[in-house]
């Protein structure tokens, strides 16, 4: 479906924001994905684990690690 192409594209571009040192905008892209892939497959899919984990870790470079901690614990 179109929405979960969106949400691939979405993962894609938080990890090169993410390379390229861009993490407000990684931050925004993977805290897009996480809001598709809940809306899809419900909070305990797979798909909706990644997009946090992605979120966490940059959440982690950002040295913002409250917001890493709770991402981790869900």
């Amino acid at each position: 479906s179109d929405r979960s192409q969106h949400l691939m594209l979405l993962n894609r571009l938080g990890s090169l924001q993410k390379a390229s040192g861009d993490l407000a905008g990684a931050e925004k892209s993977y805290q897009r994905a996480m809001e598709i892939a809940t809306i899809l497959h419900g909070e305990r899919d797979p798909e909706v684990a990644t997009a946090a984990n992605n979120l966490g870790v940059t959440y982690t470079e950002m040295l913002d690690l409250v917001k890493a901690e709770n991402l981790h614990m869900q």
